[in-house]
């Protein structure tokens, strides 16, 4: 009896073996998009590959032959991923190789039913560059009774090859010495050209904050300037890189091409108070592609 007993656990252990070698593990998808640039413009009809973190740019498997995923991209420069997410968080390599050779990668960290974005960059690696130093401007209220009005502006200085900038503000209405922003440190120690988007990293940083409303409006013409100084009629602005009613924190704005020469724009401030002025500090970086 003991001896039939035994067989028969024996028989039942297996059996669940095997069941459990035929099963097929099944992961959460995530939606990876990888957007190419060649020299800062779109970069169409290239292959894209993706690799697991084990077969990364240090291992000898970094090679299109042992890619787990091939993309074509559209003619936007968009390629789409969708990889099986078995672990809490994964890690993913997507390159762009002549033969063998690697032309340019970046690494997405991603978990399962993520959607994330990616850029890819080839023929010139975008570096950051400070564009305006902290400062501080002394905003009047509506109902100032002086010569001034309630708006005042900074110069945003773009140099050639600018991809996106970046700037961080700060509104109140005690001027404190002006707040440290330090946005230009704290990109320049968290950004890496093969991780990933710089959104990314800005959503890590810790936001500035305020005490007193804003409005900030990125202007791109002297006409549209004197307009807004003067109070006079409607002024053409950028809405992406614009913020109404705003305290403190970080905009990024991303360019449809890279810029060919320098662009002088503009950042206007609007105080919206009627009977406070208010001390609003900026600072703006842009995204350089160093050839």
């Amino acid at each position: 009896m003991t001896n039939k007993l035994i067989s028969l656990l024996i028989v039942l252990s297996s059996l669940s073996l095997c069941s459990c070698e035929d099963v097929d593990l099944v992961g959460t998808p995530a939606s990876i998009s990888v957007d190419v640039f060649d020299c800062g413009l779109p970069l169409s009809n290239a292959k894209v590959y993706m690799f697991e973190s084990n077969h990364g740019p240090s291992s000898s498997f970094f090679k299109p032959f042992f890619a787990d995923t091939i993309a074509i991209t559209d003619s936007y420069g968009k390629a789409l991923f969708n990889p099986e997410i078995f672990r809490d968080i994964e890690t993913f390599y997507f390159a762009i190789f002549d033969g063998d050779n690697c032309l340019g990668y970046i690494s997405v960290n991603a978990t399962g039913g993520d959607s994330r974005s990616a850029e890819l960059f080839v023929g010139g690696m975008p570096v950051i560059k400070e564009v305006l130093r902290e400062t501080t401007l002394s905003v009047h209220s509506i109902n100032y009774k002086g010569d001034a009005n309630n708006r005042s502006y900074v110069p945003v200085k773009l140099p050639p090859n600018t991809v996106s900038f970046v700037y961080s503000v700060s509104s109140n209405f005690v001027d404190n010495t002006s707040p440290t922003l330090d946005l230009l440190s704290e990109l320049m120690r968290r950004y890496d050209p093969t991780n990933g988007l710089l959104a990314d990293i800005i959503r890590s940083l810790d936001a500035p904050t305020g005490t007193a409303d804003c409005s900030l409006y990125l202007i791109k013409d002297n006409v549209s300037l004197d307009k807004f100084n003067d109070k006079n009629g409607n002024f053409q602005y950028y809405p992406e890189g614009s913020r109404k009613n705003y305290m403190g924190g970080i905009v990024e704005v991303d360019l449809d091409e890279p810029l060919t020469d320098t662009a002088l724009w503009y950042l206007g401030v609007e105080n919206p108070d009627d009977e406070d002025d208010i001390f609003v500090t900026i600072e703006v970086c842009a995204l350089v592609l160093e050839e």
